[in-house]
């Protein structure tokens, strides 16, 4: 396996094995195709199998093989962070670099065929915050079998992630996954890849067959996420891209959001997107940005109107502008600061 490593203004070229990756990258191009399959796994792997069948509703036929992942000893207080340019992502790896954790992202290049701007962004991170960046593109990952929400995605990152880090000695390992995602709570099918039944069946294996092996879930929720990061990382949020708009259009479209309702964006708010709208509603609600009625509203909207869609996060177009708050930042807000914006507010004419 071929990575670039990024590193203090230099870029160095390395080469490296992947027995895991590549395992997981032929489960990854078999389970892509949501029909009765097989894959060659260790049986290690069975239960994340199994689960699979249960939220896809396919048949997995396994033949089994195993693996050995050459090591090196352990070295430092290090610890190795998928890193996609996303929220999630940027919260975990700025939490453990203020725990006193040696960080190293890790980014798989192009597996993400909607976001081909993350990998500049991931750079534009690092080098802000002197990381090091390890980036990988798998040959498989630039063909049409790469789907942005495959139900083994995250878990053909870790493996890639794994592969390398022990080639340097590191047994810590995060992505920015939440403990709270349960497998059947997902959408079937694309967010399979989220939840914590597969990371936790995942993880077992791993540490069966690497000793000291550690792996840390996202230690708050999505709110506290965005919390950490406006308290004690503000400039970070120049750096996060979890906009879906494709990238072409980014910039057409913030720059006509901010004429049509006068508002100050951060660059990567594209002001169409669901993400990018649930990402306003939070950093109003934490202060980071000053509200603006006629957005919000417009935020609350698109929310509203992902209604029976992948990106539902169980939002209904009967719910009141104070429902839709209140699911979308995922507790009970103060209801006060956001009078003006809600159906209350509204009719009462309130600007």
């Amino acid at each position: 396996m071929k990575a670039v490593i990024y590193s203090h203004g230099q870029v160095q070229a390395v080469t490296y094995d992947a027995p895991l990756g590549t395992m997981m990258a032929q489960c990854y191009a078999q389970i892509a195709q949501g029909k009765d399959t097989a894959v060659a796994i260790p049986a290690g792997l069975d239960p994340m199998m199994d689960l699979l069948e249960e939220a896809l509703g396919i048949t997995i036929t396994r033949d089994y093989t195993d693996i050995t992942i050459p090591t090196a000893p352990a070295q430092g207080n290090r610890v190795m962070v998928a890193y996609s340019s996303g929220m999630d992502s940027t919260s975990n790896a700025l939490y453990h670099r203020a725990q006193g954790k040696e960080v190293i992202l890790f980014h798989v290049h192009n597996l993400n065929k909607s976001y081909p701007d993350e990998a500049r962004y991931a750079r534009r991170f690092a080098e802000h915050y002197g990381l090091p960046l390890v980036m990988v593109e798998p040959v498989w990952a630039t063909a049409k079998s790469a789907y942005v929400d495959n139900p083994v995605k995250n878990q053909t990152i870790l493996a890639y992630m794994v592969d390398y880090g022990r080639s340097i000695g590191c047994t810590e390992y995060a992505m920015g996954n939440y403990a709270t995602d349960k497998l059947m709570e997902q959408i079937q099918g694309y967010w399979t890849t989220d939840s914590i039944e597969l990371y936790e069946v995942f993880n077992r294996y791993v540490q069966g067959i690497l000793p000291g092996y550690q792996y840390h879930h996202m230690p708050f929720d999505k709110y506290r996420a965005f919390e950490f990061i406006t308290r004690n990382e503000p400039e970070a949020w120049q750096f996060v891209n979890s906009c879906i708009r494709p990238h072409r259009f980014k910039d057409y479209t913030h720059n006509q959001t901010e004429k049509k309702y006068g508002v100050q964006l951060i660059p990567h708010h594209c002001g169409v997107c669901y993400k990018c709208a649930l990402e306003y509603l939070m950093l109003t609600d934490l202060g980071f940005y000053q509200l603006n009625t006629a957005y919000a509203r417009k935020c609350i909207n698109t929310l509203r109107e992902q209604d029976g869609t992948t990106f539902t996060m169980g939002i209904r177009k009967c719910m009141t502008d104070a429902e839709v708050l209140r699911k979308a930042l995922g507790r009970d807000i103060d209801m006060a600061r956001w009078h003006s914006v809600t159906d209350k507010g509204m009719r009462r004419g309130k600007v």
